[in-house]
């Protein structure tokens, strides 16, 4: 090539604005002599379609010769095919209207080649019949709707040779890159919206916190703490004394299931299945005369020495009175208990609280809904991309014209 190689000047490329796209690729078309021969095959069509209807015209007018011989019915049946005949050509005949956008075009022709295949296979038992009175008439309009049927598929062809294929993928794009847009301006309004609700809803749950930390030092609250405190207190000695029954019927249960198992007590059932339970509901303490007699027939229950004197030791002990005692301690307990919670739970600080919670509760659900709606409009947002699509039709546009290519 020589030193001069280096010298010369590159070719400019054009820069078209992406509005301008539409308009750039109808004048390519131009360009190409798309138009002419888009005209070329509109008129051919058309000259088909005309052609057609003066042979319709011919054949409705048509009579079979010698019709005086002809039975009857054959000539009902030959008029009725013919009606029919015409009558589905002339409704084809009817729906083709060449399109006004080139894009179309093709399209049209292949609903086209489409028509006239189910019009020959719906005329074709027509067509036989008919054949039989007036056979020039009914040949003529088959070979000219065949003839018509020759020129879509040429048609097909020469567009196939063009790059009115390409032009319409690219239109394609171009609409589906602007639905694209309008739907992320929508994605992203109905974010907007989402922000400006939870905005709405931080707003309202922090005006809801200032009204519990006001309540949590209010007078009313500090009743409440305290009560809840007692509560406390209360849970302990409750399960302090369970314990306590629990420890005394346990260290002797091998002789209360033994003598159960002699005597088949209900009350020494109840206390081997929960002595704690069994002690509550045990009302005259019937247990005490069962243990005496336990402890009065220990000898008989063929416990291991050193079992036996352990619980006679534990026996001996327990005493009427203080089972009493335990037993009212443990009621008064449980029921000091219950009126505590009563008292809780109906204190008009605490309901105040649990409203103000349950709004704080509702609240965090609505946030958490909206936040999983942004979320879902986010990755909609992330799966559309623009620039993307912008690239890909600037290729496209650069295999028809290496020229020009989409302005940044």
């Amino acid at each position: 090539m020589g030193i001069f190689h280096f010298f010369k000047k590159k070719q400019e490329v054009t820069p078209i604005a992406f509005e301008e796209l539409g308009e750039w690729l109808d004048k390519y078309v131009e360009r190409q002599e798309m138009g002419t021969k888009l005209g070329i095959i509109k008129r051919e069509i058309g000259s088909k379609t005309s052609k057609l209807k003066e042979l319709l015209e011919i054949l409705e007018h048509t009579q079979p010769k010698n019709p005086d011989i002809l039975p009857e019915r054959e000539i009902n049946m030959m008029e009725g095919n013919k009606k029919r005949y015409i009558q589905k050509i002339r409704t084809f005949i009817s729906s083709i209207e060449f399109p006004e956008k080139y894009v179309e075009v093709t399209p049209f022709l292949i609903e086209l080649s489409d028509n006239l295949a189910t019009i020959a296979v719906d005329t074709q038992k027509n067509f036989f019949i008919l054949k039989e009175f007036m056979e020039n008439e009914v040949r003529a309009v088959a070979n000219k709707l065949s003839e018509m049927d020759n020129v879509i598929s040429s048609a097909r062809s020469t567009l196939e040779d063009t790059a009115l294929e390409d032009v319409k993928e690219i239109k394609n794009k171009i609409s589906e890159y602007y639905d694209t847009e309008q739907e992320i301006y929508s994605l992203r309004k109905e974010a907007e919206k989402i922000e400006e609700r939870k905005s709405l809803l931080f707003e309202k749950k922090s005006k809801i916190e200032d009204k519990v930390s006001k309540l949590m030092v209010s007078t009313g609250y500090e009743q409440l703490k305290k009560l809840k405190e007692k509560e406390e207190k209360t849970k302990e000695l409750v399960k302090e004394t369970e314990k306590k029954v629990f420890s005394l019927f346990s260290d002797i249960t091998p002789a209360i299931k033994k003598y159960h198992n002699k005597v088949k007590d209900p009350v020494l059932k109840e206390y081997l299945s929960d002595s704690v339970k069994a002690f509550i509901n045990d009302e005259s303490v019937k247990i005490y005369g069962l243990l005496k007699k336990i402890e009065k027939d220990i000898l008989s229950l063929e416990l291991k020495d050193t079992k036996r004197e352990k619980i006679e030791k534990r026996l001996s002990k327990i005493n009427d009175e203080e089972l009493k005692k335990l037993k009212d301690k443990f009621l008064s307990l449980k029921e000091e208990l219950k009126d505590i919670k009563n008292r809780i739970k109906n204190h008009s600080a605490n309901l105040n609280l649990k409203e103000q919670q349950g709004w704080v509760e509702s609240i965090d659900k609505d946030l958490k809904i909206e936040d999983e709606k942004l979320n879902e409009l986010e990755m909609k947002l992330e799966r559309r991309n623009l620039n993307l699509m912008k690239q890909k039709i600037n290729e496209m546009i650069k295999k028809l014209d290496s020229d020009v290519e989409i302005r940044k």
